[in-house]
């Protein structure tokens, strides 16, 4: 009777570490996050985004990524969805801007914030920095 017990108990046994190793170590695991960068009014006259995540000020970068747009073509609003897991990063943002629509003149406007990935959306928003033409360090 203890034999044929146990071997029921075996597999809930199983079900119940495997359970406490997920919830326990599931958190550090990488997932999507959700990031969205306004460019707003700006948007026009964006010709390339450079942003880097990073953990912690003075990081390596965790991750980074490139956009290149046509001259008037940038959207108002970029995403991204980075595999990172959830926690406190620097994301740094390096923009090429024109200096007016139609002009071949370009200015870099470099912008770094702080932010806390949790799963949810995260929105920065570089709008000023943007229009303004120097950036917010």
């Amino acid at each position: 009777m203890t034999s044929v017990a146990s071997r029921r108990l075996l597999p809930l046994v199983f079900v119940a570490v495997g359970a406490g190793v997920y919830f326990s170590l599931g958190a550090s695991w990488p997932k999507d996050q959700a990031l969205r960068f306004v460019l707003g009014d700006a948007a026009p006259r964006v010709r390339e985004i450079l942003v880097q995540y990073r953990e912690g000020a003075g990081g390596e970068p965790l991750r980074q990524v490139e956009f290149h747009y046509p001259p008037g073509q940038a959207p108002r609003i970029v995403s991204h969805e980075p595999r990172l897991r959830s926690g406190d990063y620097m994301v740094e943002v390096e923009a090429v801007v024109a200096l007016s629509v139609t002009s071949a003149e370009t200015a870099r406007v470099a912008v770094e914030r702080r932010i806390l990935l949790e799963g949810g959306t995260v929105t920065v928003d570089l709008s000023r920095p943007l229009l303004q033409g120097n950036g917010a360090r």
